[in-house]
């Protein structure tokens, strides 16, 4: 009688000790961020931006941004959103330029980027930490 109690008692102990194999560990969703950059012309030098893995790209003629927009999906956070524009600044060319950047869908952060400098080249960023 008391070997069947013991054995009943560490069948209990190794029961309880018994890992949940159905246990799930909760994951981080995904945030999609985007960038958008209006208008796309043939006065831009060049797009900067963030990409996915905190990579700072500088882009000239092709690339993501080649048609005025860049979406992305994020689990790292917080997640520094930063994206801007190099541009041509001529007599004749458009000198402004609306960069943004949404994170799920929201507009986070918007800016007319203008040449405010004496140079004939124009330049700005925007920036927006992802929480």
């Amino acid at each position: 009688m008391k070997t069947l109690l013991a054995l009943s008692a560490v069948m209990v102990f190794f029961s309880s000790c018994k890992k949940d194999d159905k246990a799930v560990t909760p994951s981080t969703p995904a945030t999609v961020v985007k960038y958008t950059i209006q208008p796309i012309d043939e006065n831009i030098i060049d797009v900067r931006y963030n990409n996915n893995v905190s990579e700072f790209i500088i882009e000239s003629g092709s690339g993501e941004l080649t048609d005025g927009s860049y979406q992305f999906s994020v689990t790292s956070k917080p997640f520094a959103a930063k994206a801007g524009l190099r541009f041509e600044d001529t007599f004749n060319s458009i000198d402004e330029y609306e960069v943004s950047i949404y994170v799920d869908g929201s507009l986070k952060a918007r800016d007319t980027i203008v040449n405010t400098g004496p140079s004939s080249n124009g330049e700005g960023y925007v920036e927006y930490t992802v929480e």
